[in-house]
């Protein structure tokens, strides 16, 4: 069972108040803390991993902190300055100094993958999913992109890929869009059909049609209903119309449907909105 130890006692006071004292006359109380620090020579850290891991392996953590620091560099730079997420910011700051500390003032190695391996994960995931949900506006979408996981209410894969495949069939495409699920069920991929990428209006309409698409009950059939049932749709309606009537090449100079025909009139849509040079074929 547990007993007393007045020698044990007696050396724990007396090492604290050592460290009482050293503090006090220094007046710093992390003044141990600093003379341990103070005690490791710098660029232990190569000297650790070369003895833990010899040469060879030395190497390979050298190659890794490089190749980590320039993918954490080049996700910033490759990143339009507007659309440069928190996690790509906090994930530099931490990495880039984890790894410099490591080399130029001394490291530990099992610290330091603890530190810097679930940031690197975090990224890596971050920059691969180019995840694109709900609470974008119409306008963030980006030109080329034609594959991305879509963040949706749960178990809707089904009744979006059928709003959007009826959306298609009313504007006579020969290439589809295609949608499918993927291991969680408010997460699906989408290949967009090349039609919607060719200019940004078509890009900024069917992010909003994705929009709808959640709103859409295949039992009941509600298409007009779920149409119309975000405040993107609804209040661009003249046009929305106009444009599954087969008009849809826009004329304007503004970018992004709903910025363009808010709150506009059916003469607005007519003017901007006309038939296509040539029938829509991809």
């Amino acid at each position: 069972g547990y007993h007393y130890n007045p020698e044990l006692a007696k050396r724990d006071t007396d090492i604290f108040l050592s460290i009482a004292a050293r503090q006090a006359q220094v007046g710093d109380e992390f003044a141990d803390v600093r003379s341990y620090i103070e005690q490791r020579m710098p660029h232990e850290g190569p000297v650790h991993i070369l003895l833990v891991t010899g040469t060879t392996g030395s190497l390979f953590f050298i190659l890794f902190c490089a190749s980590l620091c320039w993918y954490a560099l080049r996700d910033i730079f490759q990143t339009k300055p507007a659309q440069i997420t928190p996690i790509q910011v906090w994930a530099f700051a931490l990495i880039i100094p984890q790894v410099a500390g490591f080399f130029i003032v001394f490291g530990e190695l099992t610290t330091f993958f603890i530190q810097v391996c679930p940031i690197a994960i975090l990224l890596y995931r971050a920059k691969g999913l180019k995840m694109l949900h709900g609470n974008h506006t119409p306008q963030d979408e980006s030109a080329g992109i034609r594959r991305f996981l879509f963040c949706h209410r749960p178990n809707r894969c089904r009744r979006i890929a059928a709003f959007i495949h009826r959306i298609e069939s009313i504007l006579d495409l020969r290439d589809r869009s295609e949608m499918g699920p993927t291991q969680r069920n408010n997460i699906s991929w989408i290949r967009v059909s090349q039609w919607w990428t060719s200019t940004s209006m078509k890009r900024s309409l069917f992010t909003i049609l994705l929009r709808c698409a959640q709103n859409y009950e295949s039992k009941t059939d509600n298409f007009e209903e779920a149409l119309f049932s975000t405040n993107y749709s609804k209040r661009t309606e003249p046009a929305v119309r106009r444009f599954l009537d087969g008009n849809t090449r826009y004329t304007g100079k503004m970018k992004g449907w709903y910025n363009q025909f808010k709150d506009g009139t059916g003469n607005l849509a007519e003017r901007l909105l006309v038939k296509p040079l040539v029938t829509a074929v991809a």
